[in-house]
């Protein structure tokens, strides 16, 4: 695995050459045609702006071809600056302080006599627009020491971010299933989406089913694309988003088929609770173990992906297809927490639960018929 981010590593310098990765993220140019290149400046620019910040405008931000730091209205490359080493913001100061003339000239061994008026308007340029603050978790994160699990703690800054600006959908979900969600506990449902579920796509499910990303027939016809609002399945009710993915009729049975199995494994009752199933809200069950909270987890995620692959078709979701993909995602979750879960007394943590589990649901749908 080490090996495998070794070689990701180098490709995205060979890319990037001849600046860094997070210097290229800054760049208007428009000379880049690699996706993966173009993609990830639309992703950094976005996070940015989620943070309500400037990519272009922060100390790691490139000084070159900056749409944010322009001389006559044009971004600017100076190549002999570049070579000797100034090739971001913050290369422009020491300990916060704007070097001086003389400082930077020495420090960067600019030789020559064209180098003071240049010296000025990049100084204007970059004190009025560029302030040194606290306060920017992008760069705390990128000042973390050690790469490992760098990926969860920068999801868990931008949940602390996203949980600032969804109280409307807070209103949302309260209207719909009925209920009350305190902020403390609005703040730790958001905080904990995909926290419980290793695998990929069970993550995307939980934050687009929680950020109600799915079209419905309400929404398409509020839209004007289709002439009626009625869901496709029972086609007798209004298609809102909490009756497709959870109240109609057609959808209930594999809500129930799907808890039933998940409780007989657990010896415990799940309440069929659209605070549970769809919001994660661990308050339904105050008294389980990470562990088995992490299981139930898995398996609603799945039930919302098999509601969801079947999102159009007028009947109930087969149980069988539940039963398939959650055996290849309990293997999937089986190998990550050998992987990466802690060890006590030379056992891992959470891999008996995954084992006895997997080796459970590869059995369930023949118990159940």
């Amino acid at each position: 695995m080490q090996y495998n981010t070794t070689i990701k590593k180098n490709i995205i310098k060979t890319l990037s050459w001849p600046y860094s990765p997070i210097e290229h993220l800054s760049q208007c140019l428009n000379t880049t045609t690699n996706p993966i290149m173009k993609h990830s400046r639309e992703v950094w620019a976005k996070i940015h702006k989620m943070h309500k910040l400037s990519h272009c405008r922060q100390p790691y931000s490139s000084l070159w071809y900056n749409s944010a730091i322009c001389v006559g209205k044009s971004p600017i490359y100076w190549k002999k600056w570049h070579l000797n080493g100034l090739c971001t913001v913050t290369d422009l100061f020491e300990q916060g302080v704007f070097l001086s003339y003389n400082n930077l000239v020495q420090k960067y061994n600019l030789k020559g006599k064209d180098h003071f008026w240049k010296y000025l308007q990049i100084r204007n340029c970059v004190s009025t627009i560029i302030k040194l603050t606290d306060g920017n978790h992008i760069l705390d994160f990128l000042k973390l020491p050690h790469p490992q699990q760098k990926a969860s703690i920068f999801y868990r800054t931008a949940n602390h971010v996203f949980s600032n600006d969804c109280i409307n959908l807070k209103t949302i979900w309260e209207k719909d299933i009925g209920t009350v969600i305190g902020d403390e506990e609005w703040k730790i449902i958001l905080s904990n989406t995909g926290k419980f579920v290793r695998e990929a796509r069970g993550q995307l499910t939980q934050y687009k089913i929680i950020h109600r990303f799915y079209l419905t027939p309400l929404r398409l016809n509020r839209m004007g694309l289709t002439n009626n609002n009625v869901c496709w399945k029972c086609q007798k009710d209004r298609g809102t988003f909490i009756h497709c993915i959870w109240e109609c009729p057609l959808i209930q049975p594999l809500w129930l088929q799907t808890l039933n199995i998940l409780s007989k494994w657990l010896g415990i009752t799940i309440p069929l609770s659209p605070r549970l199933c769809l919001l994660g809200d661990r308050e339904q069950l105050p008294n389980i173990t990470n562990v088995e909270f992490a299981v139930i987890m898995v398996g609603v995620s799945v039930t919302a992906r098999v509601i969801l692959k079947n999102w159009k078709a007028p009947k109930t979701p087969e149980l069988k297809e539940w039963v398939n993909i959650m055996t290849k995602t309990a293997s999937y979750e089986r190998l990550l927490n050998k992987l990466h879960n802690k060890t006590t007394a030379g056992v891992t943590v959470g891999f008996p639960v995954w084992e006895d589990f997997w080796s459970y649901v590869t059995l369930s749908f023949r118990v159940t018929q």
